[in-house]
């Protein structure tokens, strides 16, 4: 796999919906409000431990993770009292998006869509996805449920079953062709050993230079596979 993207949702977080009204009363501004959030929100090293060889970073997560945590902290003050942040806005446990979803039939879902490396066969990224999923299904919870939203490989395969198919027709086609024409059981053996053997010499240099892994399908170049969770 190339890479994986993961949607239907977002990753949690703590969402400050400010009252403009209310902020405007204190005589603040939304900077005041940003300034406030990004210095008691950061990470970053304490300090440094040095015995005049080896120097190591002292770390300590300041990060501030629950919604309780925010409310009580000081935005500003006016008239000598301290504004605290649930003054003016509502602060509450939520996620990053609230404006993200999936849904596949009918039913809300987590999904994951995966692109296959540009040099990658995805007929066989896409068989040692489906073999992977067993394991994937025992690891998740009980309550869910995984299916396969949508499979490029549908369109691909059939074309290669048929694009095999024509190149058989043609073969037989040929050699019915001369011995029609010819009426020569010896001139109908030329093509019939000299058509296969140079398509075997022509797959024999496709593969020497590596084209046995492209696949030359504009809808296998995207999108492979397409996993939900339910």
């Amino acid at each position: 796999m190339g890479q994986v993207f993961i949607g239907g949702s977002s990753l949690p977080a703590v969402r400050v919906d400010i009252n403009p009204t209310q902020l405007n009363s204190y005589g603040l501004g939304l900077q005041d409000v940003k300034n406030m959030l990004s210095q008691q929100n950061s990470n970053v090293p304490k300090g440094q431990i040095w015995d005049g060889t080896k120097t190591a970073d002292i770390l300590a997560n300041d990060q501030l993770l629950k919604a309780d945590y925010y409310r009580p902290l000081i935005v500003g003050y006016h008239n000598g009292a301290a504004i605290k942040l649930s003054d003016i806005a509502d602060v509450q446990d939520s996620v990053e998006n609230i404006r993200a979803a999936g849904f596949f039939q009918r039913r809300t879902v987590h999904y994951g869509a995966g692109l296959r490396q540009p040099n990658a066969n995805i007929v066989e990224t896409n068989e040692r996805i489906r073999q992977a999923l067993p394991s994937l299904i025992a690891s998740i919870p009980a309550g869910m449920d995984v299916a396969i939203m949508f499979d490029r490989t549908r369109i691909i395969r059939p074309g290669v079953r048929d694009a095999e198919r024509s190149l058989l027709i043609s073969i037989v086609l040929v050699i019915l062709v001369v011995f029609v024409f010819l009426r020569s059981p010896r001139a109908t053996l030329i093509p019939s050993v000299a058509v296969p053997v140079s398509l075997l010499g022509t797959f024999g240099v496709m593969y020497l230079f590596g084209f046995k892994h492209r696949q030359h399908f504009a809808d296998g170049a995207h999108d492979l596979h397409g996993l939900c969770g339910r």
